[in-house]
C-alpha cells in the first residue's frame, strides 16, 4: 500500500498532520470504491457486480445463470436493439449469437413450416410432417455446434419472446455432438442432438 506524507508545512502541529493523512487515506479509499462506476453503463466493461443491474435498466428478458459472462454482456449490449426489432428473424439470429450458439461462420438455420414435400431433403425423424398445412407455425432451428439442455432451454425461452407472435419453437438441434476434444463430456449436460421438443 502506497504511504500517504502529509504535505503540511513541518511547524504544523502534529495532531493535524496526522488529521492530512487520514483524510487522505479515506480519499484514496473512496477513488478506489468508485472507479467501477465510470464503466457501469458500458455492457462489455462493467463490473461483473452490476451486471445484473445493468441488464434490468437495458430491459434485458430473460437473465439465466447458464449463461456464460460473456453471453451476458453480449445480451445487455444488443437489448434495446432487439426490443426494437422484435418479432423478426433477425433478432432471433442476433440471440443465438449473443448466446454463443451460432456466428457469422457457423450460422443457425431457422427453418419455418413444418409441412415439406416428398424430395428427400429431410430426414424421416419424425420432427417434418408430408402434406400437413397445419404445422406452417412452427419453425425449427439447426446449430452447427452442441449446446447444453440448460442453455438450450433457457435460449429457447428468450427466443419465444422475440420470435414472430405467431411462431412455436418445435425444437432446436445439432449435428456435431462431440469433436473427441474433452470439452463435451457424457454427465446428462447434453442430449443427443435434439433440445426442447415441443409435443403437439
Amino acid at each position: 500500500m502506497e504511504t500517504i506524507q502529509s504535505l503540511l508545512p513541518s511547524f504544523k502541529p502534529k495532531k493535524l498532520h496526522n488529521l492530512e493523512i487520514l483524510g487522505a487515506g479515506v480519499i484514496n479509499s473512496l477513488l478506489i470504491e468508485v472507479k467501477p462506476l465510470k464503466d457501469i453503463f458500458n455492457a462489455q466493461k462493467c463490473d461483473v457486480k452490476y451486471l445484473p443491474y445493468l441488464a434490468h435498466a437495458n430491459g434485458v428478458d430473460i437473465w439465466n445463470d447458464s449463461f456464460t459472462e460473456t453471453n451476458k454482456r453480449n445480451l445487455i449490449s444488443i437489448s434495446r436493439k432487439l426490443h426494437k426489432y422484435k418479432g423478426t428473424l433477425w433478432a432471433m439470429h442476433e440471440i443465438l449469437k449473443a448466446l454463443d450458439m451460432s456466428s457469422d461462420e457457423l450460422p443457425a438455420i431457422i427453418k419455418e413450416g413444418l409441412c415439406i414435400k416428398y424430395d428427400n431433403s429431410h430426414k424421416y425423424d419424425g420432427t417434418y410432417t408430408y402434406g400437413d398445412k397445419s404445422k406452417w407455425r412452427y419453425y425449427t432451428i439447426k446449430l452447427s455446434k452442441a449446446v447444453t439442455i440448460k442453455k438450450g432451454l433457457a435460449a429457447k425461452e428468450l427466443l419465444e419472446k422475440y420470435a414472430p407472435k405467431r411462431s412455436i419453437l418445435k425444437l432446436i438441434t445439432y449435428s456435431k455432438l462431440n469433436a473427441y476434444d474433452g470439452t463435451i463430456k457424457y454427465d446428462g449436460s447434453y442430449t443427443h442432438g435434439t433440445i426442447g421438443v415441443v409435443n403437439d
